[in-house]
């Protein structure tokens, strides 16, 4: 006989599709020892560069296509990307009691997977972050990763 070995629950239906305004989890994803708390942030494309630039605020830069080479889009009005303050996330919603006696990890899941995501250092510079991560006490993951990483 096949065993289950974790379950899903959702807090709603739609916020199983994920938004970056909701603030609280979107996802539970619990197996025998762990629980996943999924907050799913969308990048909207592929070619966009996901940047922190520190513990509360982060941009969205996509990257367009001319004739001559990259560039950093702009608004139709020329200004830069905006700027956004980052929502301190309620990873622990609606969560069951029975949870408290297992692993808990929070989960920031981007998708879809940008160009490149990057937080700003004390130095100002740049730096590559990667799947396993830590942003702003999340763990950060993209989908293929994360599946690679949940311990059943």
């Amino acid at each position: 006989m096949y065993e289950k070995k974790y379950t899903v629950d959702t807090n709603s239906f739609i916020r199983f599709l994920g938004s970056n305004r909701y603030k609280n989890t979107d996802v539970y994803i619990v197996t025998k020892r762990k629980v996943y708390s999924v907050k799913l942030f969308s990048v909207l494309e592929r070619r966009s560069h996901l940047v922190f630039t520190d513990d509360i605020h982060y941009f969205i830069r996509s990257f367009r296509l001319t004739v001559v080479h990259f560039y950093y889009s702009h608004d139709h009005r020329g200004n830069l990307a905006k700027l956004k303050t980052w929502i301190d996330y309620d990873m622990k919603y609606k969560y069951n009691s029975e949870w408290y006696m297992k692993d808990f990890e929070p989960i920031l899941l981007v998708n879809p997977v940008c160009w490149e995501i990057t937080k700003v250092n004390k130095f100002a510079k740049e730096e590559t972050l990667g799947s396993g991560d830590i942003i702003n006490n999340m763990f950060l993951y993209t989908a293929d990763r994360f599946i690679d990483h949940i311990e059943f």
